[in-house]
């Protein structure tokens, strides 16, 4: 009986996984990302800090300017390597390409950066799922933690 359940909550978040891709694809990239570091007014920053290039990728990402998103991350990227958010916001803008491949090795880019990270692996399932990969997506989603797991349904 136990096995029974867990193959039903792997299955429902997989469902969950798809339905809640289907509704990023069809409401657009989003502007704000609660993980992105604030700046302050009245800070000065420079230009080309990474968190301003990451501001303006997602400015950019939200009105749909693709080539402007993928030209502010990647030059964040230039400048700090080791930053896991401007590889996970590459991976959103090929997600949102449906260039699956980029995004997953973004994604896991970023996982190997920021393991503790709770959204990276949801969403290498939802791009694994992309690939047709179900086998591996299903072994992803079992490695994600019962908390995370559970959120996905609330």
């Amino acid at each position: 009986m136990k096995t029974n359940l867990s193959k039903k909550s792997i299955l429902g978040a997989l469902a969950i996984l798809i339905i809640g891709g289907g509704f990023f694809l069809w409401r657009g990239p989003l502007a704000f990302d609660p993980q992105m570091p604030k700046v302050k007014r009245g800070e000065t920053q420079t230009p080309a800090s990474v968190q301003v290039l990451l501001e303006e990728g997602n400015l950019a990402f939200a009105k749909k300017n693709i080539s402007g998103a993928l030209k502010a991350y990647q030059k964040a990227l230039s400048q700090d390597e080791s930053y896991y958010l401007a590889y996970e916001k590459l991976g959103d803008v090929y997600f949102y390409e449906k260039n699956y491949s980029t995004a997953l090795q973004n994604y896991n880019a970023a996982t190997s950066l920021n393991p503790q990270n709770t959204i990276l692996p949801i969403k290498i399932v939802r791009t694994l799922l992309g690939l047709r990969k179900t086998t591996q997506a299903k072994a992803q989603v079992e490695k994600i933690t019962p908390d995370t797991q559970a959120s996905l349904y609330y």
